[in-house]
């Protein structure tokens, strides 16, 4: 505002309102909303006044009960129909309906997808009612227990390797089992990243066995102990530097610092920093003669 940007002060306040307001009650944020909406009116912008009154009135509606904000949905699907969209009567429709069914029952979302399923075949779309089934019958498994959605992974790999679509079958089914071994135990989806690695090593291609390999140990270590991942940064950093890649081992190096700092106190980080920008100066030094410590940073940063 003192800049002279008025429109830059009322968003900035409209922000501010609307995060003061929510802290103090949820559906009070609504109200900065209805102010923005007022404010498009008298401006004769029509379409933004629209906007917020539709976001007001949604946030008020499911501060008050979740699932009611479908209500704006079903109104600006009426609209639509009135003005003669049809299909931006179909999607808000659906997205109302979808809305309010989660918020009655979760996964009962799923029945919009298999209705929009239906829809597609009728019309004969065949690819469009795979893809709204799957959506449906992957929501509605992950509501009755999580993990279960994995069903619709294997049932689309089964499908890829009977079109003769190899690559797709082994995509669908790496998926679905991650999502399986991941419900079951977080950590386990690592199997599929060494099977991976595995086929990759088998196939010739090394570089992707190593990735492959990399991620599966990451994530394990990770589900063990957050933290504990970093040391496959540090490996990695080994195999660099015994490449000759004193780059590529420093950056690998900085990471698995940061990684176990973080995991021990997140403040020590910046002594990963600091002694990177020594280092960068150290050299800086060695090339021109100049640099400037920043030892202080890190006292101040990490002091208690």
């Amino acid at each position: 505002m003192y800049d002279g940007d008025t429109s830059g002060a009322l968003e900035n306040t409209a922000v501010g309102a609307r995060t003061a307001l929510n802290a103090y009650n949820p559906r009070y944020g609504a109200a900065a909303e209805f102010i923005q909406a007022e404010k498009c009116y008298y401006d004769g912008d029509t379409s933004g006044d629209l906007k917020h009154t539709a976001v007001g009135a949604r946030t008020a509606l499911n501060a008050y009960q979740p699932g009611y904000g479908a209500a704006v949905d079903f109104a600006q699907g009426a609209k639509c129909y009135y003005d003669g969209d049809t299909s931006g009567a179909l999607k808000n429709t659906a997205v109302g309906a979808r809305t309010a069914l989660n918020a009655y029952q979760p996964g009962y979302g799923a029945a919009v997808d298999f209705a929009q399923g239906a829809k597609c075949y009728y019309d004969g779309d065949t690819s469009g009612a795979l893809k709204h089934t799957a959506v449906g019958a992957r929501t509605a498994l992950n509501a009755y227990q999580p993990g279960y959605e994995a069903a619709v992974d294997f049932a689309q790999g089964a499908k890829c390797y009977y079109d003769g679509d190899t690559s797709g079958a082994l995509k669908n089914t790496a998926v679905g089992a991650r999502t399986a071994l991941n419900a079951y135990q977080p950590g386990y989806e690592a199997a599929v990243d060494f099977a991976q690695g595995a086929k990759c090593y088998y196939d010739g291609d090394t570089s992707g066995a190593l990735k492959h390999t990399a991620v599966g140990a990451r994530t394990t270590l990770n589900a063990y102990q957050p933290g504990y991942e970093a040391a496959v940064d540090f490996a990695q950093a080994g195999k660099c530097l015994y490449d000759g890649d004193t780059s590529g081992a420093l950056e690998n190096t900085v990471v698995g610092a940061r990684t176990t700092l973080n995991a021990y106190n997140p403040r020590y980080v910046v002594l990963v920093d600091v002694a990177r920008e020594e280092l960068d100066g150290w050299l800086a030094k060695k090339r021109n003669g100049k640099h400037k410590g920043t030892r202080k940073k890190a006292q101040r940063e990490t002091r208690f």
